[in-house]
């Protein structure tokens, strides 16, 4: 499950992975970090990435690049690799095409830029969308909900358990 981590948690394993300390005092360590440990209300759009070695170098730059407007054919040759190979792998591996995937790429990086606090525009360009507009559509196909309704969603407390 995806996790927050606060600055003073961050700071807490940092010092745990860096520091020499008796067995007990990092068992009473451990335990306050993950009594610290919040779950993310904002979950991550799942990405899977191909198996294919070839293919993954290639996932890995769009992962890296959500706002490129390059195409399959693009991608494939910036990576020496026929469009047919890039296509039927994506198929194969993920078991969607190609700009299906790249979609969820792009959404995964619109949800991390929303829960951030950036504005719907800036988040649509660099989720590589022309127009807010464009960007809207496309985040609704994904996750059923508008990028407002979205946060406001994920913002509401879990109803109480009984």
């Amino acid at each position: 499950r995806p996790m927050r981590v606060s600055r003073a948690l961050q700071e807490m394993l940092l010092h745990l992975d860096a520091t020499a300390m008796p067995d007990d005092l990092r068992l009473r360590t451990q335990r306050v970090i993950i009594e610290m440990l919040e779950e993310d209300t904002l979950p991550a759009i799942e990405v899977p990435v191909p198996e294919d070695r070839r293919i993954q170098v290639l996932a890995d730059d769009v992962m890296r690049d959500p706002e490129s407007d390059l195409s399959v054919e693009g991608w494939a040759a910036r990576h020496a690799l026929s469009v047919r190979t890039v296509t039927r792998t994506f198929s194969r591996d993920v078991g969607m095409p190609f700009a299906r995937w790249r979609s969820l790429v792009r959404m995964s990086a619109a949800t991390a830029l929303l829960a951030q606090g950036h504005p719907v525009s800036l988040v649509a360009h660099r989720s590589g969308y022309a127009t807010t507009s464009a960007f809207c559509a496309a985040f609704r196909r994904v996750t059923g909900a508008s990028p407002t309704e979205y946060l406001r969603e994920q913002a509401a407390p879990a109803p109480a358990a009984h």
